[in-house]
């Protein structure tokens, strides 16, 4: 059986000022119109992909011979096909 967690709305910190305060005030929030955000704590973002082993081995001896590391020549190799009109 799952449980419910309360979420709070509560602000951790006072508003600075009166618009800071009506844009922390739950009641007064449009929840029938939300929208999605994402926050990027990060500039920059990671992308795990699992490659088998060949795979891998075929990848590092284009790297190596393009003298670039398998990051950096996937890295360059994806976006110069995705820039491809």
């Amino acid at each position: 059986m799952a449980t419910q967690q309360h979420i709070r709305y509560e602000s951790i910190s006072e508003p600075l000022d009166d618009e800071e305060r009506a844009l922390m005030d739950p009641g007064a929030w449009d929840w029938e119109h939300l929208v999605d955000i994402v926050v990027a704590q990060h500039p920059l973002a990671q992308l795990p992909i699992d490659f088998t082993f060949d795979e891998l081995r075929i990848i590092e001896e284009f790297a190596r011979a393009a003298g670039m590391s398998p990051h950096a020549f996937i890295k360059q190799t994806a976006l110069a096909a995705a820039r491809r009109p």
